[in-house]
């Protein structure tokens, strides 16, 4: 199962130092104040503008019931996918959001059944950086 945190930046306009635009709708209360600027591999400073750290319990990802994100339910048919996404195959757990995959053992659809997360519509930027803290099942190689 991934568990997962994602953190965003542009490049920096006149911040000072340290400082997190807290009132931003889009910067999560918890993300550590050492996270708000950072410098790229070019030199070039960032600016947070966007950060979620996932820490509530039993978030609701469906339509319309969080600000940033949409869990999407279907079985798309593009690039001969294997799988469907599903509203039970997401949830916030223990500081982290949890994604998982099952295998379906239902007669239709696909034969696997994950999650898929997205923010159209909700949050856009252009340009910058995204980073993503995961955990993946598994051993590393």
């Amino acid at each position: 199962m991934l568990q997962a945190s994602l953190t965003c930046f542009v490049i920096a306009i006149s911040l000072a130092s340290g400082e997190c635009q807290l009132e931003s709708d889009f910067i999560d209360y918890d993300t550590s104040p050492q996270e708000c600027t950072k410098t790229d591999t070019a030199g070039q400073k960032l600016r947070l503008v966007f950060s979620d750290e996932f820490n509530q319990d039993g978030r609701s990802f469906k339509d319309g019931h969080d600000p940033v994100w949409t869990a999407m339910t279907l079985a798309p048919h593009s690039n001969e996918q294997l799988n469907s996404y599903s509203l039970d195959n997401i949830f916030t757990k223990n500081g982290s959001l949890h994604i998982k995959a099952t295998v379906n053992t239902g007669s239709k659809g696909p034969p696997y059944q994950t999650a898929m997360l997205q923010s159209w519509n909700k949050f856009c930027f252009t340009g910058g950086t995204v980073e993503m803290r995961a955990r993946l099942p598994g051993d590393a190689y």
